[in-house]
């Protein structure tokens, strides 16, 4: 099996709340829809920029089910199914995948786990061999407190229900070097979260990115992602900038509360996190509406200089 659906532009939806810190339907239907219409190739949900692991089960399944029901089949909806056990996480595919996921997204148990190779291949690959749907590791180092090693993610190759690797790490070699991996397979995709290195592991070898700041203007992350494709690697540079700037964002106050203070701006959304998670004030606010000053000018900058040197040829 190919996997040819997770690939290109997937992006980690933020989770809409209320006041009262339940789902916002009308604002995750908005934002569902904005993504898909900006020509986006997959959704995520459920990620740490959706709080999933702050959700209640029957809220998880909520957002689930919203997000398959308005993508309505356009783009997969792919669904966070991390937890701390095996057994666990088997359980929680399982729903999910009545719902219409495409895919389950998981980490290694986050708590207490230890450097484990020969674990981490023995977990990945049982959830793999059970799993209803497709299962796609999440390396995520700085909540499970370890990172998959080369040899692990080799080892996952040629996994029939292993569609490939999301991977949010800062070891930019270490990523690099699973992008450029000439003993990847085609059928296992590579798709790294740093959205600010997008364009360098697209040039890799990377299938796609998963870029959270595209939660808010998924337009730079879809023009960068066409531009790769065709081959046009100075706009994908110059998209890559503009999803860097807007990446600056995300500490404005945390990742999730970030990207709801622009939603907020844009009218998508409230700026409402689950508690503990901070909220932004009117710091983050003011520096939030610079950043999208900013990078609207940048966007609009590129694609204007992109149409004439295409004009001049």
């Amino acid at each position: 099996m190919a996997y040819d659906w997770f690939k290109g532009v997937v992006v980690p939806l933020v989770t809409p709340l209320t006041e009262r810190e339940t789902l916002d339907t009308a604002a995750m239907t908005r934002l569902v829809q904005r993504q898909v219409e900006a020509g986006v190739d997959a959704l995520f949900v459920l990620g740490s920029a959706g709080e999933g692991p702050m959700l209640s089960t029957a809220m998880q399944r909520d957002v689930v089910r919203l997000a398959c029901e308005v993508a309505s089949g356009r783009v997969p909806v792919l669904a966070g199914a991390s937890d701390n056990s095996l057994a666990l996480v088997l359980e929680r595919l399982e729903d999910l995948a009545t719902l219409g996921i495409r895919a389950g997204v998981c980490t290694l148990p986050y708590y207490g786990w230890y450097d484990n190779p020969a674990g981490e291949i023995a977990f990945f690959g049982g959830l793999a061999d059970r799993s209803p749907v497709p299962v796609i590791p999440y390396n995520l180092p700085r909540v499970v407190g370890v990172s998959l090693k080369a040899e692990t993610v080799r080892a996952l190759y040629g996994h029939p229900n292993i569609a490939g690797l999301k991977d949010t790490n800062t070891d930019v070699a270490a990523m690099e070097a699973i992008a450029r991996d000439p003993a990847r397979p085609p059928e296992f995709k590579y798709l790294p979260g740093n959205s600010a290195l997008a364009s360098r592991l697209l040039a890799a070898g990377a299938n796609g990115f998963v870029p959270a700041p595209a939660n808010i203007k998924p337009e730079p992350a879809v023009a960068l992602y066409s531009a790769h494709c065709r081959g046009d690697e100075m706009l994908a540079q110059e998209m890559g900038r503009c999803l860097g700037k807007l990446n600056e964002i995300l500490s404005h106050p945390t990742t999730p509360g970030g990207i709801k203070m622009a939603l907020e701006v844009l009218g998508v959304c409230s700026r409402r996190t689950f508690r503990p998670w901070p909220q932004a004030d009117a710091e983050d606010e003011r520096i939030v509406r610079g950043v999208l000053e900013v990078v609207d000018a940048m966007y609009q900058r590129a694609l204007a200089q992109s149409s004439g040197e295409h004009t001049k040829e």
